[in-house]
């Protein structure tokens, strides 16, 4: 009984453990699976965010071209009208851009003359304006000398900037200020458009210069200032831009501009997630903070633009992030450990039913084997004791044959009588 009760609690004990360490290796196995896809997801958001910041390269650099560009072909007519700089914006390369547009420089004495040839031209604005502190256009304030937008492409969607001083907003002015003593291209802070205020925009300026007319060497005079080449950019539909680049989704990107970091300038939604999140819209060392952001900084002329980059699936439970692989590795894991531990039951079963049988067959053979020796004990006294009269009986008949001395027929009988007594004696 002892026996028993010890390879029972032995059995348990070996029970326990298939489950334990059948349940940690596959913990383990799961584990380490989990850690190989993990660290995938991490090169693949790495090497995403790379080829993110490369394409906002590009993008920045297909600007500054094309401010080059325009201010190439000011600088290389003899006169630019209207009419011929639609045509030539028209066959400028794909670039994402709003608009471009020249602001022509006007003296305070040429203004009369210059609002004159606007009403000629028949513009729908004919006036050089600004905005009030409301947002309301009215007629721009005295100063020695304006920039109003003078052409303009694409009309549709931006004509009410026409005649618009960028003197008269302070970044526009610190922009073109910047640019005219550099001489070169500079994008403004955030700004709201004149023609559309909903979205934050930046503006990217070049200054045009007209070469002296009869120039000989030696000419000491001075390149004159003609105006201004402006490229309209949304912030929007600048990052766009870089995301259609790339074809990577499964990323929210909060875009901010390092002059104005308290608020993203524009926050660009995975298509994974269809709803917006705004716990994105905060300041740029807040988001920067949060779990499982990624920040990319790129130089746009004088500024920085930094690019927080976010995980379509950064915030989601635990439970939605566990890819099918390691589900069935977890699966597949419990089920062995189960199988092997059922096997194991079944094995003991089966070792405590043969072992019951064997302790049965013992018993009925221990009891067998009493029965025998019962019996040949029984035999060997009822032997013992049936052949003492057997043998007095051979006496007897003994005596008798010397007393009837030659009497045939008594000494046949008795012959035939010692026979059988002899006969009983060797059974």
């Amino acid at each position: 009984m002892r026996i028993l009760d010890w390879k029972l609690a032995r059995h348990q004990w070996i029970t326990v453990a298939i489950a334990v360490s059948g349940t940690l290796v596959c913990a383990s196995l799961t584990w380490l699976q989990w850690s190989v896809i993990r660290m995938q997801q991490e090169l693949d958001v790495t090497e995403a965010i790379h080829s993110r910041r490369d394409a906002f390269r590009i993008e920045v650099k297909r600007a500054e071209d094309l401010q080059d560009t325009v201010v190439a072909f000011f600088e290389t007519s003899e006169h630019v009208g209207r009419e011929q700089f639609e045509a030539f914006a028209a066959k400028l390369p794909s670039v994402n851009f709003q608009a471009i547009s020249f602001a022509a420089r006007v003296p305070a004495a040429k203004r009369a003359e210059f609002e004159r040839k606007m009403r000629a031209d028949g513009w729908p604005v004919a006036r050089i304006w600004e905005q009030d502190a409301g947002g309301q256009p009215q007629p721009a304030a005295a100063r020695d000398a304006y920039f109003p937008v003078t052409y303009l492409y694409p009309p549709a969607g931006n004509l009410a900037a026409l005649g618009f001083d960028l003197l008269s907003e302070p970044r526009r002015k610190r922009a073109l200020l910047a640019a005219i003593e550099t001489g070169k291209t500079v994008r403004t802070e955030p700004i709201r458009l004149v023609q559309s205020p909903e979205h934050w925009a930046f503006l990217v300026f070049k200054p045009v210069y007209s070469q002296p007319k009869h120039a000989t060497f030696g000419d000491t005079r001075q390149p004159e200032l003609v105006g201004i080449v402006s490229a309209v950019y949304q912030f929007r539909s600048f990052l766009d831009a870089v995301v259609r680049r790339t074809e990577i989704a499964g990323q929210h990107i909060a875009l901010f501009d390092t002059t104005q970091p308290r608020f993203p300038v524009y926050v660009h939604y995975s298509r994974a997630v269809p709803h917006e999140r705004p716990d994105l819209e905060h300041p740029l060392t807040v988001i920067a903070a949060a779990a499982g952001a990624r920040s990319v900084s790129v130089a746009t002329m004088q500024h920085e633009l930094s690019a927080v980059f976010f995980s379509a699936g950064v915030g989601a439970t635990w439970w939605r992030q566990i890819s099918a692989t390691i589900l069935a590795t977890l699966v597949i894991g419990l089920l062995l450990t189960a199988a092997l531990v059922w096997n194991h039951i079944r094995a003991y079963r089966l070792a405590v039913r043969l072992s019951e049988a064997t302790d049965e067959v013992r018993l009925k053979k221990e009891e067998a084997e009493r029965a025998s020796i019962a019996k040949s004990r029984f035999l060997a006294a009822a032997s013992h004791d049936l052949r003492q009269p057997m043998h007095a009986l051979s006496l007897f008949t003994g005596s008798l044959r010397e007393e009837v001395g030659g009497q045939d027929r008594a000494r046949n009988l008795l012959d035939r009588i010692q026979s059988s007594v002899d006969s009983m004696v060797q059974m």
